[in-house]
């Protein structure tokens, strides 16, 4: 069984919602969280309400947020056909 250490957080917000803001998960937790919330995202994207969805990994602690990894904003993917792209940077 693989030891998952619990160094991660996710984070899914709008400009008038925060639907979660996590303490410490495994990354396993948090991409789970992030694909359940995907179609959250798009509704929220498509009203204008300026959603942010992302992981944080190689977190000490829940106030101290690592690297953030898988992030989403209305300035960094396009939804086409109700699947989500992100843009290359």
């Amino acid at each position: 069984m693989v030891n998952q250490v619990k160094d991660c957080m996710f984070q899914f917000e709008t400009k008038l919602k925060t639907y979660h803001d996590t303490d410490l998960l495994t990354a396993t937790e948090c991409i789970e969280l992030f694909d359940s919330c995907i179609h959250d995202f798009i509704n929220e994207l498509e009203l204008g309400n300026e959603p942010q969805m992302a992981i944080w990994v190689d977190c000490a602690s829940s106030q101290s947020y690592g690297r953030a990894t898988r992030y989403w904003d209305e300035s960094n993917v396009n939804v086409i056909d109700g699947r989500v792209w992100t843009l290359a940077e």
